[in-house]
């Protein structure tokens, strides 16, 4: 049983603290930034929300080693699970749709609840039988081959930071390097940064991530968004009061966005 708990322990672990560390390291690099001239923010690859299919596919095979938890509960763990991490990729789901999902959950409750006492129709007995109707097993082999492979692209998100995209910002101009494309780059005045909450479920699986909106200064356009960055709200309010005053040319005309390609050294 220790050794049980020692391992449930590490797993605890695991899911905070991948869950807080993309956020921590792009929150660190810009409390550096004040301190510096140079920053660089990550964009981080969309295996950033895939840690909850890691740690409860580890978790689930671990109870299914120990036989501790029968295989129907175990499949429908792991399957919710799979769903949820496959609606963060497919779906933005917002704020509004979230708080109106719960209403609709609580209305249906309350009617079912109310069906139940002025009727006596025993809903819930009818809803367990479904469930119990539907046989579910533990996809064993499945779920060691997703749980691993998913770890190593995972890991290789930390470990070799080539496969996700760097926003650089040193001085007043950025650069953003991307994976296995050429890097773009903007001119001095010619930028400036909006955060951009987008999805609810990649802002709770991300640790606060959400998208970056390079914008031009004066007509609001946007230029590129980079998506998938933790802790984008601290990003762009600290871009805000660094580079509050739009530089101006000799004609008093605003500065326009000039995004130039450059081929990526690999710096």
């Amino acid at each position: 049983m220790k050794l049980v708990k020692a391992i449930n322990d590490i797993i605890v672990f695991f899911m905070l603290a991948h869950v807080s560390l993309p956020r921590a390291i792009n929150q660190h690099n810009i409390r550096n930034w004040r301190s510096g001239g140079q920053v660089s923010i990550y964009q981080y690859t969309p295996a950033l929300y895939t840690w909850p299919l890691i740690s409860i596919g580890f978790y689930c095979v671990l109870l299914d080693y120990f036989g501790t938890v029968s295989h129907e509960i175990l499949g429908w763990i792991w399957s919710i699970t799979l769903i949820l991490v496959l609606v963060t990729f497919i779906f933005d789901v917002g704020r509004v749709g979230v708080l109106m999902s719960i209403l609709i959950m609580a209305l249906v409750l309350s009617i079912g609840r109310l069906i139940e006492l002025e009727w006596h129709v025993p809903l819930r007995s009818y809803l367990s039988g479904a469930f119990q109707a539907i046989e579910m097993e533990f996809p064993r082999g499945i779920v060691i081959l997703v749980t691993a492979s998913i770890g190593i692209v995972y890991t290789m998100m930390f470990m070799w930071r080539r496969v996700d995209s760097v926003i650089t910002i040193q001085g007043d101009q950025l650069t953003i390097h991307r994976f296995a494309d050429e890097a773009l780059s903007y001119q001095p005045g010619g930028w400036m940064i909006k955060a951009r909450f987008v999805d609810l479920l990649e802002w709770v699986l991300g640790g606060g991530a959400g998208s970056l909106a390079i914008v031009h200064p004066v007509t609001g356009k946007e230029l590129f968004v980079a998506s998938h960055v933790p802790g984008f709200q601290s990003i762009a309010a600290e871009t805000r009061k660094r580079f509050s005053v739009t530089n101006v040319d000799d004609g008093g005309t605003p500065s326009k966005a000039n995004a130039t390609v450059l081929r990526d050294s690999g710096s």
